[in-house]
This record gives C-alpha cells, sequence and structure tokens, in this order.
C-alpha cells in the first residue's frame, strides 16, 4: 500500500513538481482546482473522494445591491451569463502559454457562441 504526504507550497512549487513528474513518467497526487490550465495543458484525472474530504462548488457572478434597478440590461446579462470551465481552462492556458489577452480570448469566445450571446443580449 503507498502512502503520501501532503507537502503544502505555492501553487508555482506544485506546477513545477507536477511537471518534472509528467515528464519522468511517474505517478503524483496534487490538490489541484479549477478552473486552472493545469487542465487544459495535462491530461489529469480526479481521484475519487470516498471520505468526502472534498466538495465541488460553484462560481458566481456578484455585483451589487441595486445594480438590477439602475442598469436592468447589465443584470439581465450577468444573470444569463455561463461559460463552461473547460473553455475558462483553454483561455487560461493560452495567456500563460501564448501571453494572448484575456479580451482577445472573450471576443473570440463571444463570436464563437453568437447565438447564445444574442440571446442573453435581447433576452
Amino acid at each position: 500500500m503507498s502512502f503520501y504526504k501532503l507537502v503544502p507550497s505555492s501553487e508555482a512549487a506544485m506546477m513545477s513538481y507536477m511537471k518534472e513528474q509528467i515528464q519522468a513518467e511517474e505517478p503524483f497526487i496534487i490538490t489541484g482546482w479549477r478552473p486552472h490550465s493545469m487542465f487544459s495543458k495535462y491530461d489529469l484525472k480526479f481521484l475519487e473522494d470516498t471520505e468526502g474530504h472534498f466538495n465541488y462548488d460553484n462560481v458566481y457572478v456578484l455585483s451589487y445591491e441595486g445594480i438590477e434597478e439602475k442598469y436592468p440590461e447589465a443584470y439581465d446579462i450577468l444573470s444569463q451569463w455561463s461559460i463552461e470551465v473547460d473553455e475558462l481552462e483553454e483561455m487560461m492556458q493560452q495567456y500563460e502559454d501564448e501571453d494572448k489577452p484575456f479580451e482577445e480570448s472573450a471576443e473570440e469566445w463571444i463570436e464563437e457562441n453568437r447565438d447564445k450571446v444574442d440571446e442573453w443580449i435581447n433576452n
């Protein structure tokens, strides 16, 4: 039976260790999170959490009280907006690897999802 030791470190140290292990074709376990570019770069797998220690969570768009009355169109768009995690991770990877601005990735995403965006805008 193999045992693993949790070693607290920085994100940069985790990524460096992971890259070394992948290049050496050695097994490893990390405590990763999504969205993160590592899932776009590498073929990572989630371990089964039989003890229920790690829970999935959601990401929410937050605003301020009163936006619904002051900016109803913006409120409507923000209330409907959604994007797949893997799409965010791909954008993150392009930013890191190619220095591609997020604004450019967002523009491309909007064009590729024009029907969905138009539905949000035209409500």
